[in-house]
């Protein structure tokens, strides 16, 4: 109350699922809930959904990464909970760029007396925008810059990636790079201007298509020769020679194709540009010829003058052009006959369609697919210009001729020039990529259970690609199976599925403009029924879910309360659902925010880990009785010359009090400890026998106890902190804040502790009793209590620590407060 005491107040915190505050909350927003069940800090500690904060876990030392090691990714490969891996994409400055190492059951997957590397194709920097999926056996990886590669495991140490060897791979008509340059008569818009090149680069089907290059534009007009072209210049070009192969013939030859047959699935037919077709044919009534002349009937016949007409009649075939033509009669030019008449009553006619000099074929379309009355044809072989022999992928409806713009071109859409997918995820039964460089909207899915095929169909199990057009048009970063196919960009979030009831397929595909947070590259991850993903900027964890009031997605931020801890950026997330549900998100310098995360619960507190050493990166993998978090540690080691920056992969474990430590176990004790090769020169806390011990520091790889010990914990030490916010006993529109508040006296209450500090004071668990000497101190469950006179104004301050490798759980803190209006 204004101007009058506000009295002796005793304030509990229960919990501290709200997490660590973001200092503007913490300082500003006492009237929120979260305010009542967060902290000023949190560091090192696990906050637990179940009751308060314990101290984390310390990590297990498994091994050192390879020799050269610049970065690394780790990911899981999980084909069952007893074959389960941690994936290590090791980025080395010194070797092949980037090679896959394994670990299972917290051991390095070895071979002959070394790790098991698997060399790859991404160099050392490119492996935080790898994207990838795994099914079975099998991973598919995804990369702009890189081929898609296949990843499969033959064994627990035979491992092999390799380009992926597709049945069909995604094709488009993506037009001709002459591997020439062209010299431009002038560059300045205008028609009539001329082109040439040192070498023959044009074809006659080259005259109406059009040349791209730099921004420029021009429609080929006239084709004098193999070496030569005539253009309209529509848009100018930035210079009078294109480079050779980089300027771009667009589409498909503009020419007459025909197939020898329709052909079957695997069968080679021949494609010709020169070739002679005959129309079905039609009965003769009357053929009378002579004087070099025959005059034909056939009924409602439909030909023009000037078609070419092959007529048999009397045992004779005659072609020849129509000179004259009426409804039911024609004339054409028949020389071997002679003056005298010759007549008969019955033989058959069909048009005949003769084209010849059509060049249609370069050497460099070999590979290319032609897409031709409804099947598809593999070019394999180009003799010439005018012949291509090709392997049937589908078979044609018909052999029938097609003209200019009837038929296409297509190569594979999957290039070093256009680049490769960014996305890539199993969903239906579909291997799906998404959002290449040159086609940064675009969704590609295989056929049904066909992982290697991406052959288009209109069947509903066929292969399709689609074009998303988000709100705003940004590149596809990431796919992700939800309710329904999530598709992530840099500025929207899209869901994709089947309409009116169906299965998503090539006639079928439905997109919904679902919210508009934008991600980047850090691999979302899928918690409960929720995607998080990291927000474009990379300092918010958003969270996609469908949800019934909104019939469709939203996008909340599971940071807005804790911005400041993933202020630096994410560059990793991992989830661990067992034994609690943990949200791991590595941040860019080094610390790892981690988050109590159970939106059933309404629970979503952040935390901060540090160690000695920088976090690199995480991952959460089964076991047959729960998950192990794997982490990249960068640690400055001894390398046997001196400290230098190294990586350890460790495995967070409950048991383990200490960082990249060692646990060992002598039934005759023991005073000397080694197995700390890695740990060289550095000062390390040590736990025997449950008893805190120490700093040693390592020298040749071991350290020696002033007395034997049966068990030991050594390893690399931290601080768990827990800092309370300023109180606050407001309610009914008063507050504690702007009073002078004083702290008499905090009761800690605990649960399986071996010690902790208040205020930097020590708390002695021992209590008098028999048997007192020379055991550790018991864990004890209790309130423990500490004066902590205070007489600053506006601030009192409390700070609970764990600074030594022994247990430390706090269920809750009551504080006794004196609030005074000053």
């Amino acid at each position: 109350m204004p101007g009058a005491e506000m009295g002796k107040l005793a304030l509990i915190t229960t919990n501290f699922a709200g997490g660590e505050l973001s200092p503007a909350l913490a300082k500003g927003r006492v009237d929120i809930a979260k305010y009542n069940n967060g902290a000023a800090k949190i560091e090192n500690c696990t906050i637990v959904l179940t009751g308060g904060a314990k101290r984390r876990p310390g990590s297990r030392f498994i091994a050192k990464a390879p020799s050269g090691t610049t970065n690394v990714r780790l990911a899981e490969f999980i084909y069952d909970r007893q074959q389960a891996y941690a994936m290590a994409l090791f980025g080395n400055a010194v070797g092949m760029g980037c090679s896959i190492g394994f670990y299972r059951n917290r051991t390095p997957v070895m071979s002959g007396g070394s790790q098991v590397l698997v060399p790859t194709p991404y160099a050392a920097g490119a492996i935080w925008q790898v994207r990838f999926v795994q099914k079975a056996d099998t991973a598919f990886f995804a990369h702009e810059s890189y081929p898609p590669q296949r990843l499969q495991r033959y064994g627990d140490a035979q491992w092999a990636m390799v380009n992926v060897p597709w049945i069909q791979a995604p094709v488009e008509e993506q037009g001709h790079y002459p591997g020439l340059p062209l010299t431009l008569s002038a560059t300045s818009v205008g028609a009539g201007r001329t082109g040439s090149t040192p070498g023959g680069a044009f074809l006659v089907s080259d005259v109406g298509r059009y040349i791209a290059y730099g921004g420029g534009y021009a429609k080929i007009t006239a084709r004098p020769n193999f070496d030569s072209i005539v253009l309209d210049i529509l848009a100018p070009f930035p210079s009078a020679t294109l480079p050779a192969g980089q300027w771009n013939l667009e589409g498909s030859p503009l020419g007459d194709i025909c197939a020898a047959n329709v052909g079957r699935p695997g069968q080679v037919v021949s494609l010709q540009a020169t070739f002679e077709y005959a129309e079905d044919s039609k009965t003769v009534t009357s053929f009378i010829a002579g004087n070099g002349y025959a005059v034909v009937s056939v009924a409602s016949h439909g030909y023009e003058t000037g078609d070419t007409v092959r007529v048999v009649a009397g045992g004779t075939t005659i072609t020849g052009v129509i000179a004259r033509a009426t409804p039911d009669v024609f004339t054409i030019a028949a020389p071997f006959y002679g003056p005298q008449l010759y007549a008969t009553a019955s033989g058959t006619a069909e048009k005949v369609t003769i084209v010849t000099g059509n060049e249609l074929f370069r050497g460099e379309d070999v590979g290319k697919l032609v897409n031709l009355n409804g099947g598809i044809v593999r070019i394999d072989a180009v003799p010439s210009a005018l012949l291509a022999y090709g392997t049937v992928l589908r078979t044609l409806s018909s052999d029938v001729p097609a003209g200019p713009n009837a038929w296409t071109m297509e190569s594979e859409v999957w290039n070093g020039r256009k680049g490769y997918p960014r996305a890539v995820t199993i969903s239906k039964q579909r291997l799906m990529f998404a959002g290449s460089p040159g086609y940064p909207q675009y969704l590609w899915a295989s056929g049904i259970q066909e992982y290697l095929s991406f052959q288009y169909g209109t069947e509903d199990d066929a292969a399709f690609r689609f074009e998303l057009d988000g709100p705003r048009n940004s590149p596809i970063l990431h796919l992700a199976p939800a309710r329904q196919l999530l598709v992530l960009t840099e500025a929207d979030e899209m869901s994709v599925k089947g309409g009116n009831e169906k299965a998503l397929g090539p006639t079928t595909v439905q997109k919904t403009d679902e919210s508009t947070a934008g991600a980047n590259f850090v691999r979302p991850v899928k918690v409960g029924n929720e995607m998080l993903f990291v927000q474009a900027g990379g300092r918010k964890v958003m969270a996609i879910s469908y949800r019934y009031d909104i019939d469709g997605f939203a996008s909340p931020d599971r940071t807005v309360f804790s911005s400041h801890v993933t202020q630096s950026g994410i560059r990793h997330l991992a989830h661990q659902s067992d034994p609690d549900s943990q949200l791991f998100a590595v941040r860019n310098d080094g610390q790892l925010a981690v988050c109590a995360y159970d939106v059933d619960q309404e629970a979503v507190g952040w935390s901060r880990w540090v160690t000695d050493g920088l976090y690199e990166s995480a991952c959460a993998v089964p076991t047959p009785t729960g998950q192990d978090v794997y982490t990249a540690v960068m640690r400055n080691l001894w390398d046997g010359s001196g400290f230098s920056n190294q990586y350890c992969i460790e495995v967070l474990d409950p048991d383990m009090l200490v960082d990249c430590g060692i646990a060992g176990y002598d039934a005759g004790g023991r005073a000397t400890w080694g197995g700390l090769g890695h740990l060289e020169g550095k000062v390390v806390q040590c736990v025997a026998d449950d008893s805190y011990m120490g700093t040693f520091t390592v020298a040749g790889g071991q350290i020696t106890l002033p007395r034997p010990a049966n068990s030991v914990q050594i390893g690399l030490g931290f601080t768990s902190t827990i800092e309370m916010l300023q109180p606050e006993a407001g309610g009914n529109g008063q507050t504690a804040q702007g009073s002078q508040v004083n702290v008499q006296e905090v009761v800690v209450r605990t649960i399986a502790t071996r010690g902790l500090e208040i205020n930097g004071k020590p708390v002695d668990p021992r209590r008098l009793g028999a048997n007192l000497l020379d055991k550790p101190p018991p864990e004890f469950e209790r309130d423990v209590r500490a004066i902590t006179l205070q007489d600053e104004i506006y601030k009192a301050k409390v700070v609970i620590t764990q600074s030594y490798p022994l247990p430390f759980h706090v269920l809750n803190v009551i504080r006794k407060v004196t609030v005074n209006d000053v």
